[in-house]
C-alpha cells in the first residue's frame, strides 16, 4: 500500500488517524452532527474516539451502519488524507478494506 513510514511513532500516527478521521467528518457533516456520530458510536459499538486508529473494522462497521453504502466515500477520504499528510502514495489493491490498509499503515510505521 504505502511505503516510508517508518518515521512516525505510533502515537503519533494514532494521533494523526484520529484528528483526520475528525476533520474529514466534520467538513462533511458538521461539528454537532459528527459529535451525535461519534457518541453513537461509542454507545452502540463500544468504539472509543481514541480506539479508532487500533480498531479500524469496527469504526467502518460503524459508519457502514449509520451512512449506509456511502461510508466508502468517507473511508476513502480519510486515506487520501492520511497520504497526502504523510506525503505517501495509496496504492489500491482489490479486496482491501478501509481496516486492511489502517492496518498496513500501522504496521509499516512501526
Amino acid at each position: 500500500m504505502m511505503s516510508k513510514v517508518n518515521l512516525i511513532s505510533e502515537d503519533k500516527l494514532d494521533g494523526l488517524i484520529l484528528e483526520i478521521v475528525e476533520t474529514v467528518l466534520t467538513e462533511i457533516f458538521g461539528t454537532a452532527s459528527v459529535r451525535m456520530m461519534l457518541q453513537t458510536i461509542e454507545k452502540r459499538y463500544h468504539l472509543e474516539v481514541q480506539e479508532i486508529p487500533q480498531e479500524p473494522r469496527i469504526f467502518s462497521h460503524a459508519l457502514r451502519s449509520i451512512l449506509g453504502k456511502n461510508h466508502t466515500i468517507i473511508e476513502d477520504l480519510i486515506l487520501e488524507n492520511l497520504c497526502l499528510k504523510l506525503e505517501l502514495k495509496l496504492k489500491m489493491k482489490e479486496g482491501y478494506t478501509f481496516s486492511d490498509y489502517i492496518m498496513d499503515l500501522r504496521f509499516e510505521s512501526l
